[in-house]
Formats: structure tokens, sequence, C-alpha cells
């Protein structure tokens, strides 16, 4: 299974594309934080396909309503699959990812776009039962939970 979720901002207004056939793409970098603090923010491209609704259809334009949606500095959810593509730059041979994004979720506003066609599941016919709930003393003298103590490994000694 290939999937990924990225939070990250994006970098620059999405680009919509069409191709002859009828495919719109749209597609903008996002920038992440690195895992480390010391180390500069990544980047990755996002592209979303949509198909092009010819007259009288209702299909939506998933690609367009990204493009329409989104810009330079939204924060947002990104879901979808990681794909590296290898380009020929001045000679050499780059890796470049890139994700097909099935869902774009604003993180701001709390709009999101899904990007893939999904059957709703119908909601349930009671709601769920609710649990006995503790008085408010009770729940505030609860002890936490210790943190775990992991081991420090050094970059050298990662089993991987």
């Amino acid at each position: 299974m290939n999937a990924i979720a990225i939070l990250g901002e994006v970098v620059g207004d999405p680009e919509l594309r069409e191709t002859p056939d009828g495919l719109a793409i749209a597609k903008f970098p996002l920038r992440f934080a690195a895992a480390r603090p010391e180390e500069a923010p990544y980047q990755v491209s996002v592209v979303v396909f949509g198909r092009v609704a010819r007259p009288g259809e209702t299909t939506r334009n998933l690609a367009q309503e990204v493009a329409q949606q989104f810009h330079q500095g939204d924060t947002v959810v990104v879901e979808g699959q990681l794909r590296m593509n290898t380009i020929e730059r001045d000679g050499y041979k780059e890796k470049r990812a890139e994700i097909q994004a099935r869902k774009v979720v604003s993180v701001s506003a709390g709009a999101s776009l899904n990007t893939e066609f999904s059957v709703q599941e119908p909601a349930p016919s009671s709601p769920p039962p609710k649990a006995a709930s503790k008085p408010a003393a009770e729940r505030r003298a609860a002890p936490a939970k210790p943190p775990v103590n992991l081991p420090s490994l050094e970059e050298d000694e990662l089993p991987f």
C-alpha cells in the first residue's frame, strides 16, 4: 500500500492545465517541516486530477476546484500516493517526489475537497450509547499516565 498524509504550506498558487483528451490537472508546490529543526523545510509537488465535464454533465472538476480554492500561503493537509519521478537535467538524473492527491483539506478555513469518488456511508439509525460520565472533580483528580521513556539512539545505531 502506498499512502501518505502530510501537513504543509502551499508555496505557489495551483497551476491548472488540461490535456487534449479532457483531463484537468492542478499542480502546486507544498512545503513542510523537516524531521530535525536544524534542517531546511522540504518541498514536494502535489498533483490533482479531474475530468472536465462535457456539456450537459454535472461532473465535478476536482482539479479546477483545487485551483480556485487554494492559494499561496494556505495551510493544507494532503492525502494521497507518493510518486518518485526521475528527470534528466544537465546530463544528470534527478529524483523528485510528487504526491498524487486524493484529498486536500484546508486547515485554516476548515473547507475540504475530496478528490476521489466514494459512496457516502448511511447515517446510523440511532446514536451510539453514551458512556457514563464521571463528575468533574473525579476527572480532574485522575492521575496522568507517566511518559514513556524511549532510549535515545545515535544516528549510527539506527536499525535501518
